[in-house]
C-alpha cells in the first residue's frame, strides 16, 4: 500500500506544495530513482511496509497512477508565532533566542498568556510527533541567535536576499537557511516582516531604517584547550575557573590562561561587555560565585588602569565609588580589575581589588580549529 504525500514536480529537486524545499529525509533504499513501468513524473510517495524496503520509506512514482492520499488540514493560529502542527492538532510556538529564555514558571505563564501552555509529551505517540518539530528547531533556527545588542549602532554589512512576511521568527530563520549565502535576518515581531541578508565582499552598509532584531548564523568551533566554550558572538573561547581549588591571585590565575594559549579575558567595549556578561550570568546562576578576574590592572602606573595589552582602559563599567584603591580588609593598592557580583541590583560591575587575593577567573583564547 502506497500514500500521495505532497510533494509536486521539478525534475531534480523535490518540493512541497508550498513551494518550500524538503527538509526532512525519510527516503526508501536507491531512492529516488526516477523509474517506473514507465517514463516517471517526479512525485514523493509513502511506502506502507513494502517487503523489499524500509517500512515507512519514500519512493517516487509516476503522478497519473492511482493511489491512496494523506490529506493534512491546516488550521490557523490566533496567536503570532505559532505553527500549526497537524499531526498533534495543535498550535506549537518555540522560544529559544537568548533574550527569550526563562525560568520554567515564567515560561509556563508566557504561554498561557498566549492561551495555551508548556507542552504535555503524554505518550509515545505524541512524543514521536513532537521531536519531528523539535529536532527540526534545533537544527534550523537554533543557530540564529541575537548577535548586535541594542546599544550597538554600527551599520550591518551585506545585501538584502528577499523580504517576506512570515509566522514568526522560526519560519524567517528556516527560509534564511534554505537561502544560499544567507547569514544573517532580520526579524520584526511586530510586523512579522523577515529582512534576510547576504554577506558580500563589497561591505555595502544595510541602511538603518530596516527595522527589527539583527540575528547572525552561528558558526561553531571547537577549542583545543579542556573545559573552553565557543562564545560564537566574541569568537573567542571562554573558561571560567570557579572551583574553590581553582581561586588564585591575579598573576596566578593569568600565568593560568597563558599557559592554555589565553589570557584573563578583556573586555574593552560595550559591546564585547554585553556579549561576555551573558556568558558570565550562566554560569554565576549555576556557581553563585560574585568575584572573577578579568585582564585590567593598574599595576604599571597607579591611577592609570590598562588592559594586559598594554591598552589604555577607555571603556568602563565600574560600580559606584569605583575604583577606590581599598580592599575588603581595609588595606589599600587594590591594583587589579574583578567583576563582582553587587546584590543591590543584581548585577555585575568592575571593582578593584589587592593583586594577591585568591578568587575566581575567566579566561578568554584564540585556540580553535
Amino acid at each position: 500500500m502506497v500514500d500521495w504525500r505532497g510533494s509536486v514536480l521539478d525534475e531534480g529537486q523535490f518540493e512541497w506544495i508550498s513551494g518550500q524545499k524538503h527538509n526532512v529525509c525519510k527516503l526508501g533504499l536507491s531512492q529516488p530513482d526516477d523509474r517506473s513501468s514507465d517514463v516517471q513524473q517526479m512525485l514523493i510517495i509513502y511506502n506502507f511496509f513494502g517487503t523489499e524496503y524500509q517500512p515507512f520509506a519514500w519512493h517516487d512514482l509516476r503522478c497519473d497512477w492511482v493511489r491512496s492520499a494523506i490529506c493534512a488540514k491546516v488550521k490557523t493560529c490566533l496567536y503570532n508565532g505559532y505553527v500549526y502542527a497537524w499531526e498533534l492538532d495543535l498550535c506549537l510556538k518555540f522560544y529559544f533566542a537568548s533574550t527569550e529564555r526563562l525560568s520554567w514558571s515564567r515560561s509556563r505563564k508566557r504561554c498561557q498568556n498566549e492561551a495555551g501552555d508548556l507542552i504535555v509529551v503524554d505518550s509515545e505517540f505524541k512524543e514521536k510527533l513532537f521531536l519531528i518539530y523539535l529536532n527540526e528547531i534545533r537544527s534550523k533556527a537554533e543557530k540564529f541567535l541575537i548577535n548586535i545588542p541594542v546599544i550597538d549602532f554600527s551599520p550591518v554589512q551585506g545585501v538584502i536576499g528577499k523580504i517576506k512576511t512570515t509566522l514568526g521568527l522560526i519560519e524567517c530563520a528556516c527560509i534564511c537557511d534554505s537561502e544560499d549565502f544567507c547569514e544573517a535576518i532580520y526579524y520584526n515581531q511586530s510586523s512579522r516582516r523577515c529582512t534576510t541578508i547576504h554577506y558580500q565582499t563589497d561591505n555595502y552598509s544595510l541602511q538603518k531604517e530596516l527595522s527589527g532584531i539583527y540575528y547572525r548564523t552561528k558558526e561553531v568551533k571547537t577549542c583545543l584547550y579542556s573545559g573552553y566554550k565557543y562564545a560564537w558572538e566574541l569568537d573567542l573561547c571562554l573558561k571560567f575557573y570557579f572551583a574553590p581549588t581553582e581561586r588564585l591571585s591575579w598573576s596566578q590565575s593569568r600565568t593560568r590562561c597563558q599557559n592554555e594559549s589565553g589570557d584573563l579575558i578583556v573586555v574593552d567595549s560595550e559591546s564585547k561587555d554585553k556579549q561576555f556578561l551573558v556568558y558570565l550570568n550562566e554560569i554565576h546562576n549555576m556557581t553563585s560565585v560574585q568575584r572573577w578576574w578579568i585582564g585590567g590592572s593598574d599595576v604599571w602606573n597607579e591611577g592609570q588602569f590598562e588592559w594586559i595589552s598594554g591598552q589604555n582602559i577607555t571603556y568602563t563599567n565600574w560600580g559606584p565609588g569605583q575604583p577606590d584603591d581599598a580592599s575588603n580588609d581595609g588595606t589599600t593598592n587594590a591594583d587589579c580589575i574583578q567583576y563582582f557580583f553587587r546584590q543591590v541590583d543584581q548585577s555585575f560591575a568592575w571593582l578593584d581589588l589587592r593583586c594577591n587575593s585568591n578568587i575566581s577567573s575567566s579566561c578568554e583564547s584564540k585556540a580553535f580549529i
